[in-house]
This record gives structure tokens, C-alpha cells and sequence, in this order.
């Protein structure tokens, strides 16, 4: 289900932060930290993103808020605007990460096997 506002809080506008995961999506492959061998310290959006459970609604506003205002492009095709955003915003994504992993592992997701005529069809090559 989606979120639900409350009656008279403003209704919100683009969402930016998909631009973000794009960006971050194409951003170059992660470094290794000096001295750390193998660390993959990058700041990545995980699948969970944007799910808004609710017992996890207080930290996931906190993170969407931040990421909104910290992503913001400063030219066109900005391919760094969700990198600085996330960056500006870790510790506020750390928090939504934990609580929706651990809502997650409570509630796990339901699949569900959509008709044939729905599904991808392979490349013919």
C-alpha cells in the first residue's frame, strides 16, 4: 500500500531521490578504502528504497527530507547530486536501512506469479 498524508499537510513534490538512485546507480565502480581490503564503503540505495512501513515512518521522512534537500542538482545531468546526497544523509539512511531491514525480516515481502502474457519475453537473438 502507499503512504497516506495527513489531512491538510502539504502534498509532496518530485521525487528526487529516484534521480538520486539513478545517479548512484551509474556512478564509477567502488574504491577500496587504503588499508581496508575489500572495503566497499560506498554509499548505495538498497532494494528496500523507497518503502515506508509504518513503524519505520518517523526515520524514513527524516532520510527522504534529508536526501530531497541534499541532492538537489546543480547543473544538468548532475551525476553526482545522489552521491552528495546520500553522503550528506548517511546517518539519516543507516537509521531507515536498519528499521526497514528489521521490519523485513518480520514481515517478509509477498511474490506473487503474474500471468504469461505479463511476464519479460527474452531478446530474440
Amino acid at each position: 500500500g502507499g503512504s497516506r498524508r495527513a489531512r491538510g499537510s502539504p502534498r509532496p513534490g518530485p521525487l528526487p531521490w529516484r534521480a538520486g538512485r539513478a545517479a548512484v546507480a551509474s556512478a564509477p565502480p567502488p574504491r577500496v578504502a587504503p588499508g581496508g581490503e575489500g572495503d566497499m564503503s560506498e554509499l548505495r540505495l538498497k532494494d528496500h528504497f523507497p518503502r515506508n512501513p509504518k513503524p519505520c515512518r518517523a526515520v524514513a521522512e527524516t532520510f527522504f527530507t534529508c536526501f530531497t534537500e541534499n541532492s538537489v542538482q546543480l547543473k544538468d545531468a548532475d551525476l553526482e547530486a545522489g552521491e552528495r546526497g546520500l553522503k550528506a544523509c548517511e546517518k539519516q539512511m543507516r537509521a531507515y536501512d536498519a528499521c526497514v531491514e528489521r521490519y523485513l525480516r518480520k514481515h517478509p515481502m509477498k511474490l506473487y506469479r503474474v500471468q504469461e502474457e505479463y511476464r519479460d519475453k527474452p531478446a530474440a537473438s
